[in-house]
């Protein structure tokens, strides 16, 4: 039933565009005169874009079967095997060198490397005609081609560390898949040092890219899965179960990628292909960065990394699961994908303290015992907050739990006086966990947002080639008139 409901709602998307197809063929037959030579109609060339959205493929997280998020195709002039050509520009950019007198200064006159630290950058780029090269641009004007552009996201966020949020625009045709940016570090020439990254860009939100991005995740959630269960890592919270009995590797992954949405408030109030957008871009860094992925995420609270994890958090897993060999250096644990993903199992291990209430041996840790209805949104919101007032206002405010204003609705005096909501951050944070939860791990909402979204994606890109093919065009016109 399920893959009919698909094929339906894909006929119903693809509808007015095999309509709009097979008109345009009647008036070519009607107007031509293959009928009357005999002659065979030359064949209709391909479509610039599928009709269809990409193959639906699977990863597996834990014991659970997620869904590669739907998105747009891979365009025609954007390399098939993308990830080699990453791994080729990263080596060539961890070569390459700034001209130091070429780099244009942000302030003063310099001559040391810190000359280079402004709107400086080396780019690793795909020409329309698949070969790599390296792109000079100093002062943010590139040598040749030109009409590269490189930008940060957000002001300081691209100062150090690995992965910063890079915006890059590049000339028709071309694809960059690394940058070399100089940055400060004390260990470094004249405390200067490159770094190389792989920015994202919509050019890469491929299929190809999505898909590795959650395959790295498999193999991180693996690697963990492996070593709790060598180590016998026990729950510290209900007697008898290991760690692996009270949490999930989806529900640790869906926190990672929820940690990650760079705009909270437009995956809040945008519309669905705004949050896939967003969703996408997460496991396309994922899969073109690696290990490297979000390392020096870092918020104003100190939490960092991937898993977004703060300091205090940490030196209390790192006391509470000593058999988990948690390391003490936080920053280094952090920032290393198996380690921090280990630490959110043992921190959402640790919050079913906050489900037991007073009067109640076990409090309510039966009623969640199976993993199963609110389980994963309620501890997502002892994640962001705290679980004892998440837990406290779930029992208060009964479904309408994440209700800013659920408190206001109980009818009791003293309950309603004693009930606290939930925090403003956390009331957002859950529409994202819940989402994305959702999007990867159940079908039918897979097609759902597949069938609001592929008509919109289907169209950027066939406006994206027709130009394309229009400048092709043009350029072909200009070189036989030469």
């Amino acid at each position: 039933m399920r893959v009919f409901s698909r094929w339906m709602m894909l006929m119903l998307c693809a509808l007015p565009l095999l309509v709009a197809a097979c008109d345009q063929n009647s008036i070519e037959v009607e107007g031509g005169d293959s009928d009357a030579t005999g002659e065979s109609p030359e064949p209709a060339p391909p479509p610039l874009v599928p009709l269809e959205p990409p193959v639906v493929t699977t990863v597996m997280i834990g014991d659970h079967e997620a869904w590669v998020p739907p998105g747009p195709p891979r365009l025609s002039d954007v390399p098939e095997n993308l990830l080699d050509y990453i791994e080729r520009g990263k080596r060539l950019m961890e070569g390459a060198r700034f001209k130091k007198m070429s780099c244009v200064p942000e302030r003063k006159p310099d001559l040391t490397w810190k000359r280079c630290l402004g709107d400086d950058y080396l780019l690793a780029a795909v020409s329309p005609d698949g070969k790599l090269e390296k792109i000079e641009v100093y002062g943010g004007v590139a040598n040749s081609p030109d009409n590269f552009r490189v930008r940060c996201e957000r002001e300081g966020a691209c100062e150090g560390g690995v992965n910063p949020p890079f915006i890059v625009s590049s000339p028709p045709g071309w694809t960059v898949v690394a940058v070399r940016k100089a940055v400060p570090d004390k260990e470094g020439t004249e405390g200067i040092s490159g770094k190389v990254y792989v920015p994202y860009s919509t050019r890469l939100n491929t299929p190809e890219l999505r898909q590795a991005g959650l395959e790295y995740l498999h193999l991180v959630t693996e690697s963990v899965r492996y070593d709790l269960l060598a180590k016998d890592v026990r729950s510290g919270r209900i007697h008898g179960k290991h760690v692996l009995e009270t949490v999930t590797m989806r529900h640790a992954v869906v926190l990672s990628l929820t940690e990650q949405v760079y705009s909270p408030e437009l995956f809040t109030t945008g519309e669905e292909i705004d949050r896939l957008e967003m969703l996408n871009r997460i496991l396309v860094l994922y899969a073109i960065n690696r290990e490297e992925a979000f390392r020096y995420v870092m918020s104003n609270m100190d939490a960092r990394g991937a898993w977004q994890i703060i300091p205090k958090s940490w030196d209390t897993l790192h006391e509470t699961y000593p058999d988990a060999q948690l390391p003490e250096d936080f920053v280094y644990g952090s920032t290393n994908h198996p380690v921090s993903l280990k630490a959110a199992i043992l921190h959402t291990d640790d919050q079913w303290w906050g489900l037991k209430r007073k009067g109640c041996e076990d409090g309510h840790i039966a009623e969640f015992s199976d993993l199963s209805g609110d389980w994963g949104p309620l501890f997502a919101a002892g994640y962001n907050g705290s679980m004892a007032r998440a837990d406290a206002v779930y029992h208060a405010c009964g479904e309408n739990w994440r209700d800013g204003d659920c408190c206001k609705q109980i009818e009791d005096p003293a309950k309603r006086l004693a009930c606290r909501p939930l925090r403003g951050e956390t009331q957002m944070y859950l529409p994202k966990y819940e989402w994305i939860d959702h999007l990867l791990f159940d079908q039918e909402q897979r097609i759902r947002v597949e069938g609001v979204t592929w008509p919109l994606l289907r169209e950027q890109a066939l406006a994206y080639e027709t130009a394309r093919q229009q400048r092709l065009q043009e350029e072909r016109s200009v070189a036989t008139t030469q």
